[in-house]
């Protein structure tokens, strides 16, 4: 149990704060900051294309909601991939304690 306790202080000691906030300018840059400058284009390609598809008040867009959305397909791959990604984060801290003992 010592052997853990070090490898947590080593790992997640007071200089990995530093470490994320160093490795996120460095992302940043390389990316011109996109998170930033590529709000518009998030916006527009999430909560407002919501309007664009015809939930909102546009006539024309409406006309045109039928052309959009997914398959029936891509639907059962998306919830079986949040179910299964939702199982292994809920499990793993169980199943951590409770491993068999050479």
């Amino acid at each position: 149990m010592k052997i853990l306790e070090m490898a947590h202080g080593i790992i997640w000691g007071p200089w990995t704060v530093g470490i994320f906030l160093i490795v996120g300018l460095v992302l940043s840059v390389r990316c011109h900051f996109f998170q930033i400058l590529g709000f518009k284009y998030w916006w527009k390609s999430t909560w407002g294309s919501l309007w664009e598809h015809g939930w909102g008040p546009d006539e024309k867009a409406a006309e045109n909601a039928g052309h959009h959305g997914i398959t029936q397909f891509q639907s059962v791959c998306t919830a079986l991939a949040a179910t299964v990604g939702t199982g292994n984060i809920a499990c793993f801290p169980y199943a951590c304690p409770y491993r068999p003992k050479a």
